[in-house]
This record gives structure tokens, sequence and C-alpha cells, in this order.
């Protein structure tokens, strides 16, 4: 009777499990078709807003047009005016000379002859030169009209950007710099700015999965942990971390498997001393997308595939130092969410940590929706190794609890 009812309270409990797996299922499928919705939402709305601002400016380029044609037309008119009135003055010397040849002599009215045409050419020179500047300024505002036109259907072809010599940034980014050469540091200073500028404005907020792959693939990417392993913290610009933070998001797992595999890690923890707190959010932010990359890279029954490669580089503790000492939100959850997923099917050994990291994932109940599901899928991580407790998640008040 005893192995009965311990065979019944196992299957109860292998019940519980599988609902619980299904229901994680279901979860994460929501969780996709959220992002999915997301993403989509965010792509129309940039389509959107870069039609709404090529409107704007044909509308505007269409209404320089209108007021020049508006002042064309006017000095035609008045033009037309003053030859009218030209002509009625011509008319009235024509007269006059008719007059005047009965007083004058011979000598005087060649005079008079020579002077008027010498007047007549003069009118006529100064007419030639009017309709002259006339014709030129329609044909530079023609040039204005068809070039402006003509950027905006540059621009919204993308083939236009496989021009941009990638190689020649990821150059430029590998530079030995000369430290006692301040002119020298300026200028190269300027063009890699120049370069993360350029990485931001085709990557940022935008689906472009395979453009990500290119820009990796021609250097970019060992360029910057150059500059983020090697040079002087204080050369390490904000535009430079904005840009590798583009490269990792929005991202496919294979593109973040590429990430991975350029041994990133190092440089980037590296960023944690910086002095600007924004910098060193831009890191924890790259470096969680790409272990979530990892995350994604396996089956949920694996340990992660990056959990090695961090503790060879005492990444583990530098992660949890960083989440001890920040006063900065941002980077305590980030950091914890990214401990929690290295830590799949793995025990944390560390007693303060443990309690650290499961403690902060717990807490993290009001913040905005994607802190909350990272945090939970973190959890849900953690709850891989079987060594811990099951992890019940109560959607209703949105707590996580660790029994």
């Amino acid at each position: 009777m005893k192995v009965l009812i311990d065979k019944i309270v196992i299957l109860n409990r292998e019940a519980q499990l599988s609902d619980q797996i299904n229901e994680d299922n279901r979860y994460e499928q929501e969780i996709q078709l959220e992002k999915n919705k997301a993403q989509i939402e965010h792509q129309l709305k940039a389509q959107q807003e870069l039609l709404n601002n090529q409107r704007v400016i044909v509308e505007k380029v269409q209404g320089r047009a209108n007021q020049e044609e508006i002042r064309r037309k006017e000095a035609e008119l008045q033009r037309g005016q003053l030859q009218g009135e030209c002509k009625i003055i011509q008319r009235e010397n024509l007269k006059l000379k008719k007059l005047l040849t009965q007083y004058l002599t011979e000598a005087e009215q060649l005079q008079f002859e020579e002077d008027d045409q010498i007047e007549n050419e003069k009118n006529k020179e100064m007419k030639q030169k009017e309709e002259l500047k006339h014709r030129e300024y329609q044909s530079k505002l023609h040039n204005q009209r068809s070039g402006l036109l003509t950027t905006i259907i540059q621009e919204k072809d993308l083939e236009k950007r496989k021009i941009i010599p990638w190689q020649k940034i990821a150059k430029d980014m590998n530079k030995p710099i000369n430290e006692e050469n301040e002119e020298e540091i300026q200028e190269l200073q300027e063009k890699i700015e120049q370069g993360c500028e350029t990485i931001k404005s085709t990557l940022q907020g935008k689906i472009v999965y395979v453009k990500r792959k290119e820009i990796i693939q021609r250097g970019i990417v060992e360029g910057l942990i150059n500059i983020f392993e090697h040079r002087d913290l204080k050369l390490v610009t904000r535009s430079q971390t904005v840009a590798f933070a583009n490269l990792t998001a929005p991202c496919s797992t294979d593109t973040l498997i590429l990430l991975y595999e350029k041994q990133h890690y190092p440089g980037l923890m590296r960023l944690f001393d910086h002095q600007n707190q924004l910098i060193v959010d831009d890191a924890v932010a790259s470096l969680f997308n790409i272990v979530c990359g990892g995350s994604s890279s396996v089956p949920e029954t694996e340990a992660h595939p990056h959990y090695q490669s961090m503790i060879e580089c005492d990444g583990i503790k530098k992660l949890h130092n960083l989440f001890q000492r920040s006063a900065d939100k941002y980077s305590k959850d980030r950091s914890a969410s990214a401990l929690g997923k290295l830590y799949r099917m793995k025990e944390i050994e560390d007693a303060e940590m443990k309690a650290d990291i499961i403690g902060h994932l717990k807490s993290i109940n009001n913040d905005d929706a994607f802190t909350k599901r990272e945090a939970r899928a973190a959890l849900r991580e953690i709850m891989q190794n079987p060594e811990y407790n099951i992890v019940k998640v109560d959607d209703g008040e949105d707590c996580i609890v660790i029994e």
C-alpha cells in the first residue's frame, strides 16, 4: 500500500511538472508573439515617420517652388508694364524728334542720332543681362529641386548603404594611437566618431538582420573591441558603445552567435570601470543581449554555452561585483538577469551571490514589461538545476516566489 501511495505521489508531481512545463511553453510563445508584434509595430512606425518626413520636405520644396513661380509671374507682369510704358515714351520721343529735326542743324542731328543709338544699345544690353540673370536663377532653382528629390529617392534606396566603407571604418578603429601626439589622437577620434554615427543611423531601431551581419563580417566588431580592451577609458565615448549595442539588438540568434565568436566579453567588462554610467549601461546591455542569444541557441535542458568562457575570463565575478557596487537600477537588473541565464543547469555555489541574484530577480515586479519578462526567464533558467526547489509564478499578482 505504501509503495502504491508513493507511486501516486510521484505521478502527481510529474503531472504538476508537466503542467508547469506546458504553461512555461505557452508563456514563451506569448512572449515571442509580443516581441514579433512589437518589432512589426516599431518597423511600421519608423517607416511612417520616414514617409512623413519625406512628405514634409517635398511640401516645403513645392511651397518654395510655388512662391518662386508667383514672384516670376509678378516680375513678368511688371516687365510687361514697363515695356508698355517704354513704348509710350518712345512714341512721345519720336514725336519730339520730328519736331526737333526742324530746328536742328545737320551736325546736331547726327549727334542726336548717335546718342540715341548708344542709349538703345545700353537698354538692349541691360535687357539681355536681365534675361540671362532670370534664366540662371530658373536653372539654379530647377537644379535644387531636382537634387533634393534625387536625394530623397536615394535615401529610400537601401542599396545606397552598400557603398559605406565599413572596412575603412574598421581600419581606423584598429589603428594604433601615439598617446603623445594630441593632434593625431584628435584626428583619429573624429574619424571613429563619424564611423560610429554611421553605424547608429544605419542600424538603430531597425530590423535589418542581413545588414547587421554584413557590418559584423567587415571587421567593425573587432575594431570596437580593440578600443574597449586597449584604449585609455577616457578615449572611449558614448557613440562607440551605442554603436556596439546597436549591433546586438534587435538581432537574430545566429547573428548573436557570430558576435559571441568575436570574444568580446573581456572588452565589454573592462567598460564596467568607466566613469560615465551611460557607457556602463551600454556595456552591460550588450553583454546581456549576447548572453540571451546563447540561451536561445541550445535546448533549455543544456547548460548555457557561454558559462565556461565567462568563468575563464573571470566574468561571473565581474558581473556580480558590478551588481553589488552599482546604484544604477538598469545595470543591476541586466547583470542579475545575465547571471541567472548563465547559471542554467548550474548551481550557484557562492551563497552570497545566490541570495543576491535570486532575491533581486524576485523583487522585479513593478518594472516595464521587458524587464519583468527577462527576470522571469532568468528564474526559469535557474530552475533548470534539479538541486533547486520548483519556481512557482503567480501571474495574478506578478510576483515570483522561490520555495
